[in-house]
Formats: C-alpha cells, structure tokens, sequence
C-alpha cells in the first residue's frame, strides 16, 4: 500500500458518511467473499472435514460472511447455517451480500449472543488510518459504558445461543468469534453444550492457563462437558497441552475426533 493511496483511504475513511461508505462497503466484500478468501482462514482446513451435509452450523460473529459461505457450501441445500452479527453497518454489508451470492441455505440474524435476553453495549474502535472500525467491535461491562465515548458505541440485542437454535435441529458445529465475550455467550449455552454437544472453534481472549481469566474459566466450562481442546498448528491438529498457546482453538469431543481421524488421518500428530 503506498502513502498516497493510505492518505487517501484515510481521508474518505474520516470524511466521508456512511451513507456513501456503506454501498462501498458492500461492493468490496461481495468481491472479497467471491475471490475465495479462505486461505487466510488456515482454521478452515479443519472446519471442512468436520461439517457435515444436512446439519445445523453456526457463526457467531459472523463479520463479513468468510466462514459462512464456507459453512453454506459444507452444509448443502438440505442444511442450514445460523449466521449472527450484532453491529448493525457489518450486519448490512453480511446480509446483502449472502442474499446477493444466493446462499439460501443461510439465516442472518443482528443480535449479540450473551447470557441473557435484553440489550448490550457495543464499542466500536478506531483504524489507525482513521475510520470507525466495525469489524472488531467489543461488548461493554455495565460498569464500563460510562466510559465509552457515546460516538464510538451502540447499543444491540441480545439473546442466548439456546434462545437462537430453538426448534431448529441439533447444531453440529459452532465457530466462536465474539471478541472476548466467550464466557458469557457460553453462559447463555447449556442446552447446546449438553444435549446437542457440537464442535466448537472459539477465538479465546487471554491466558487459559491464567487462574482467574475469562480464558481459563471458558476451558473448564468445556472440560466440565468432555471437550478436548485442539489447535491447528498450520499442517497438524494438536492437542493442547499446559503453556501453549494459540488464538484460535478446537473444543472436540470423543466422537469428533473418531470423525477427523477417518476422514483426515494426515491431520493428526504424535498428540
């Protein structure tokens, strides 16, 4: 990118309303998700062999759609994904756009998934370019709204992922992306976790082996139902072991494994 190109953006990004941002929004990720971007996504290599045909996914914090339109194309026409995504402008550009690439197969929802029904606060960062960064958007603790520039939050419903999947079907897999709001959407879960028990890929905020940290209490909330927890490493799904860390992990259960092992042998290490 070269300076002149990023003082431009940064000027539009400042300048510009959303009513003229927006339709540029949309127009560049529709682009983005018809080029195929998953190869950033080394997690996904994963998610493929463990989706199956005809079943019930989830994608909480959906962002601009990269895991759903994988997940649509891994269910099929006779599955069906559960795509949420709380802040409202990245919930516009997710929904035109999995309309406009004919993912019928897939229900958009602008909720924020927590531990109860009601309404939270989300803020909303900066790019250091300039701009409002929606895509990295954060809930806020009741303590902390106070603090929150009131031009840089919104204020979003929110439900409970069992409240979600209701009457449904059993879901199968859910990926995890809420920006450090794990525990809390774990919290709102239970029915999920014990009766349809899926294959989770959460993003984890912090230390899991911290005493204490929301990071380590969202591993003994799945460790309390016999979920193992996994990371890909990039060429082996490895079993996590005391100290090592990743961003992204699987939370697997005997049966999945047993999945993984028949359908991808070559995926598997010495753990």
């Amino acid at each position: 990118m070269t300076p002149i190109y990023s003082f431009l953006k940064s000027r539009a990004l400042t300048l510009l309303p959303d009513s003229i941002l927006q339709p540029l929004r949309v127009w560049h990720h529709r682009r983005t998700l018809r080029s195929n971007p998953d190869t950033d996504e080394p997690d996904l290599r994963i998610v493929r062999e463990l989706v199956q045909r005809g079943t019930v996914a989830v994608d909480l914090g959906a962002n601009i759609g990269v895991y759903t339109k994988v997940l649509s194309d891994l269910v099929g026409p006779a599955g069906t994904v559960i795509s949420v995504e709380p802040v409202p402008l990245t919930f516009d550009v997710l929904s035109r756009n999995i309309r406009s690439l004919g993912m019928d197969n897939v229900s958009c929802v602008n909720v924020a998934v927590s531990d109860s029904a009601g309404e939270v606060v989300m803020e909303l960062p900066s790019f250091e370019a300039g701009g409002t960064n929606f895509y990295q958007a954060t809930v806020v603790t009741t303590a902390d709204v106070s603090a929150v520039d009131p031009k840089r939050h919104v204020r979003v419903a929110a439900m409970t992922l069992d409240t979600l999947v209701a009457g449904g079907g059993t879901v199968g897999f859910v990926k995890c992306d809420v920006e450090g709001h794990e525990l809390a959407c774990l919290s709102g879960a239970s029915i999920v976790l014990k009766s349809h028990g899926p294959a989770w890929l959460v993003e984890i905020w912090g230390n899991p082996d911290e005493p204490g940290t929301g990071a380590m209490k969202t591993f003994r909330v799945f460790e309390s139902l016999s979920y193992v927890p996994w990371w890909f490493d990039g060429q082996r799904l490895v079993k996590r072991r005391p100290g090592e860390r990743s961003t992204n992990y699987f939370f697997l259960k005997e049966a999945h494994i047993a999945r993984l092992k028949d359908r991808a042998p070559h995926l598997f290490g010495d753990g």
